[in-house]
């Protein structure tokens, strides 16, 4: 009985005992007394006032405005670290950034399903290639898209560069090289849905330069081809200037058994100044003599290979990236090559391979006026190199994707030489040096 009452005592002591802070253990906050100053600190049993931390040995402790604290839930495995870029944590499988409307990206893939453009075409111009198509009928179109390729057309829109994107139906391309290959794609893109097949075609930007150098014979029988260009040089040169560029860029090469680069190389500053040396080298053919030296020309092959080469090599040319390289070359007779010399003891500097390897190197296509027939007794055929392969060799107007004309026809006045070389230079603006 006596344990009883002193366990019933202590009871009652504990429902009343903390009226403040230092008063004694609480289980409710009206345990200490004025609950606008006081609350109960439950993991600890203390009385406290309001406002202030709980003592650093405590076990738990309290919220600052009375309440419990929240515990982390153990089950949210969320990274703190992943976060979009205001800083808020996104969780692993949100989006980096939030949107109204959930962020849907256009497929590239190609699905035949889809209607393509229709009508393409490309017109090659001065330093730039334009392109014209017809835009689709169908539902859904959202954009067409223009890509460019140098080595092959772009089967799909991740392939190349993509140069335009859009609802027009025409582009024009001035980011181009002139005399090289462009390969254009052009796709219509159903967002999602993914882009047609494509419409593609190719083109090659004109050229709005041109060093032209004229690569002749002035052995005896070729005469008449230095006289009507001296006639005639004027109208080449006025096509050049109103064409192609306002000052044009020619240049004059003679050879006989040896070579010789005339105007040292240069271009010729005016076409009265080119005329002159047409008009002198035309006296020269009635001397049979070599251009330098003092041998005499007693064979019929001449050193075309070597004028060819030299002019190559030493001529003032302009970038091949900017301007178009031609060589006219004259001569009714055909060639010796490297390690031969003519008659008249001047060796052959450059074989027939060596040659066309210069020029295909130097981006430089030959347009050659040569005989079919020739030689001692003006029978032997002289058309390997020139219109047939050379041992087994291509000859040097296909090697250098040039042309050859028949020398004969200028001579009985059928063929004219200046519209001959106008309408070379015309087909040759727009197109590339390796191109077939």
């Amino acid at each position: 009985m006596g344990r009883f009452l002193v366990w019933l005592s202590a009871f009652l002591f504990l429902l009343t005992a903390c009226t403040t802070e230092e008063e004694g253990l609480c289980l409710i906050d009206a345990d200490c007394g004025d609950t606008a100053l006081y609350f109960c600190d439950k993991p600890t049993g203390e009385c406290r006032e309001k406002g202030t931390a709980p003592d650093t040995d405590s076990v738990g402790g309290g919220d600052t405005d009375g309440t419990e604290n929240d515990q982390s839930d153990p089950t949210d495995q969320s990274d703190p670290t992943d976060q979009s870029d205001d800083g808020l944590p996104t969780g692993d499988n949100q989006p980096d950034s939030i949107t109204d409307d959930a962020a849907v990206s256009d497929s590239d893939a190609v699905n035949p399903s889809l209607d393509p453009v229709t009508n393409l075409k490309l017109d090659s111009q001065i330093d730039q290639l334009a392109l014209t198509w017809v835009n689709p009928t169908m539902a859904g179109l959202t954009s067409i898209k223009v890509v460019r390729d140098l080595t092959a057309f772009p089967q799909d829109p991740g392939f190349g560069e993509l140069i335009y994107e859009g609802l027009d139906q025409a582009y024009t391309d001035t980011a181009v090289d002139a005399g090289k290959n462009h390969f254009y794609s052009v796709f219509a893109c159903y967002g999602a849905l993914g882009c047609s097949a494509p419409a593609s075609m190719g083109g090659i930007p004109c050229y709005d330069r041109m060093d032209l150098v004229f690569v002749m014979d002035v052995s005896t029988s070729m005469s008449y081809i230095l006289s009507d260009l001296e006639a005639e040089i004027g109208l080449v040169w006025d096509y050049v200037s109103q064409k192609i560029e306002t000052t044009p860029t020619l240049g004059l090469t003679v050879f006989v058994d040896d070579v010789m680069l005339v105007n040292g190389g240069a271009p010729y500053a005016t076409v009265e100044a080119l005329k002159g040396d047409f008009h002198s080298w035309y006296q020269h053919t009635s001397t049979n003599q070599q251009t330098q030296s003092a041998e005499g020309n007693s064979d019929w092959p001449e050193n075309s290979l070597d004028g060819l080469a030299l002019t190559a090599e030493g001529f003032q040319w302009r970038s091949a990236s900017k301007a178009l390289r031609i060589i006219i070359l004259t001569t009714d007779d055909t060639f010796r090559e490297k390690p031969n010399s003519f008659t008249s003891g001047i060796p052959a500097q450059h074989t027939y391979n060596e040659t066309v390897t210069l020029l295909k190197d130097g981006r430089i296509r030959v347009a050659a006026f040569a005989a079919k027939i020739g030689g001692q007794t003006g029978t032997a055929n002289v058309e390997p190199g020139f219109f047939s392969p050379y041992n087994g060799k291509d000859a040097i107007p296909v090697a250098t994707n040039g042309q050859v004309f028949f020398i004969d026809e200028v001579k009985n006045g059928t063929l004219s030489l200046v519209d001959a070389i106008t309408g070379f230079v015309e087909e040759q603006r727009c197109t590339a040096s390796d191109q077939e």
